[in-house]
């Protein structure tokens, strides 16, 4: 990891940037994205070891996913915002990919995936079509269990530390499981994390741990989910 600096990282984040802002479909929300930087900055304001400042940008799709690239970019589908009843519910979506980047989990897998020498080349500059398919891997690749739950672990403490009970993210478990029990999406972003049950009695015990002093984030819920995009629009 010592080969690869924290500006190579800055460098490839802008270059996934720029790609994904040409070919996906971005959400243009000024309400979305208001509540998403009141989230980020508390994160950036709280907690001093994030080596590089936190992006994110939201997508439409019929995925229910969340993507975190090299540098701090982290991409959320619009699927995974509807399935959160909370703007803390998506904080605690929000502090999990945090913690990957903090963890440098992103550049970790590209380097399992590619190796060490590919990784170097990628992040000394390629082509947009190489780039794209780097893009596409990295969406399918993916991290370790212990890295998962390393993040869960680093997430709570990152909510607590922003003012947002580690609970929010036990709802939000819960409300997965329910979906998954019945089917009824896709939900590839939690198909190989670490068991449900597990991540909601480790949040649970969080909360009670950090006891936090709650500051709520004070949006609307429903009016932000009404304008957000579908798929089908």
């Amino acid at each position: 990891m010592d080969q690869f600096s924290i500006d190579m990282e800055k460098k490839f984040s802008k270059q996934v940037k720029n790609i994904i802002i040409k070919d996906a479909a971005l959400v243009n929300s000024p309400e979305i994205s208001h509540l998403i930087d009141s989230i980020t900055n508390r994160f950036e304001h709280s907690i001093e070891d994030i080596p590089y400042p936190i992006e994110v940008l939201v997508v439409n799709s019929s995925t229910v996913n969340a993507v975190t690239f090299p540098g701090g970019l982290i991409v959320i589908y619009v699927p995974l915002i509807r399935l959160c009843d909370s703007p803390e519910q998506l904080a605690s979506v929000i502090a999990h990919e945090v913690a990957h980047v903090v963890n440098r989990d992103p550049l970790k897998r590209m380097v399992r995936q590619f190796g060490v020498s590919t990784v170097l080349s990628i992040m000394g500059g390629g082509s947009s079509t190489h780039l794209q398919s780097v893009i596409k891997n990295l969406i399918d690749v993916t991290y370790t269990r212990e890295q998962e739950e390393r993040a869960d672990s680093t997430a709570f403490f990152f909510l607590a530390e922003a003012g947002i009970c580690p609970s929010h993210f036990s709802d939000f478990m819960n409300k997965l499981d329910e979906e998954t029990s019945e089917g009824d999406s896709p939900l590839r972003y939690f198909s190989t994390h670490p068991p449900v049950r597990s991540r909601i009695q480790n949040a649970n015990s969080a909360a009670l741990k950090y006891d936090v002093d709650a500051i709520p984030l004070d949006f609307n819920w429903d009016e932000l989910l009404k304008g957000l995009p579908s798929i089908f629009d």
